[in-house]
């Protein structure tokens, strides 16, 4: 009867212990959800802020700038001459190398030299491709460093063709068609650049904002309407900025017009049509002094000639874009 009891209790006992694991189990579970939930969240938010910030700093980066004077002086790439340092020490190795007794007396001495034979062998053919490899990289710096020297010597001369080829070689514009924009020269001269950059549609500025909430859920809500127009105003004003600087950084022109057009309907046709949203000109020595990690994008319009109609409630109006020869531009615009 006690064997029963006994039985029965332990019985009992594995029972509690399974249940108990069992809620472990779920719980853990449960928390491990919780946390994948959290991590989701984060992701998503966090990809939501840079896109915003992505968009909202486009002004403060620039390529390198090209000083074509120093391009035109560079010296030519020189021609690899063949190493045997590798060679050299495993040679070395080999020559030094002194068998024991062991070795010797048991026959370790000639694997001994076959590896060192080997390795010599290996060291020269990886000297050789090294060779190879180095002549080859040779080759297109060679080809690179022509063509600097010969762009270079135009650029100088004032050559508009040399001024286009750098354009369109150097690619200067490629993360601003990342975020939504194309860049298209429309004037190129000695004096000035006007450029005409088309933002495909207002799309660009996410219209939903992302958080995470105190207890790790995502949270999404439509964002304000002047908090997203002020987003937007910024990224067209760092893009225009930024298209300047990039000019400024390739070409020695003392000044760069910049119309910024956004695809519409022209309500009185019925077609497709481009309104210009925002027109600057840049004068090289005033864009050369500001400070692009610490303006704001719209606000350092009022250091340029330039035309805008903006408002936070209802985003930009059309304005008439500038031409190349146009000297004296009124400002106008509402924060």
């Amino acid at each position: 009867m006690a064997r029963a009891r006994s039985a029965v209790s332990n019985a009992r006992r594995i029972e509690r212990e399974a249940a108990r694991h069992l809620r472990e189990l779920d719980s853990y579970g449960r928390a491990q959800t919780v946390w994948e939930e959290r991590q989701r969240a984060e992701h998503e938010a966090s990809v939501y802020e840079s896109k915003i910030e992505f968009l909202v700093s486009m002004h403060k980066d620039c390529g390198p700038i090209w000083d074509w004077l120093k391009v035109a002086t560079n010296h030519a790439p020189s021609w690899p001459e063949p190493t045997h340092l590798l060679e050299e020490q495993a040679v070395a190795a080999a020559s030094s190398y002194k068998p024991t007794f062991f070795e010797a007396l048991f026959g370790g001495e000639k694997r001994r030299r076959a590896d060192f034979k080997l390795a010599i062998a290996e060291a020269q053919q990886r000297e050789a491709q090294a060779l190879v490899a180095a002549r080859a990289e040779y080759a297109q710096q060679l080809e690179r460093f022509q063509w600097e020297r010969q762009v270079s010597a135009a650029v100088l001369a004032g050559d508009l063709k040399a001024y286009r080829t750098v354009i369109d070689d150097l690619s200067p514009f490629s993360e601003l068609v990342d975020s939504g924009m194309n860049v298209a020269v429309d004037v190129l001269r000695q004096d000035v650049a006007v450029l005409r950059c088309m933002v495909r549609d207002n799309s660009a500025v996410p219209r939903e904002e992302k958080k995470v909430s105190a207890k790790g859920k995502l949270t999404s809500k439509t964002m304000a309407v002047s908090t997203y127009w002020g987003v937007y105003q910024d990224y067209v004003c760092g893009c225009a900025l930024r298209v300047a600087r990039e000019i400024f950084a390739l070409l020695p022109v003392p000044r760069v017009v910049i119309n910024i057009a956004i695809a519409g309907l022209d309500s009185s046709t019925g077609h497709d049509a481009d309104s210009t949203i925002l027109a600057v000109s840049m004068p090289r020595e005033i864009a050369a002094k500001l400070n692009y990690d610490a303006l704001d994008p719209s606000d350092s319009l009022k250091n340029f000639s330039h035309r805008i109609k903006f408002k936070k409630s209802v985003g930009f109006e059309p304005v008439d874009p500038m031409s190349a020869d146009e000297s004296f531009i009124t400002t106008s615009g509402r924060r």
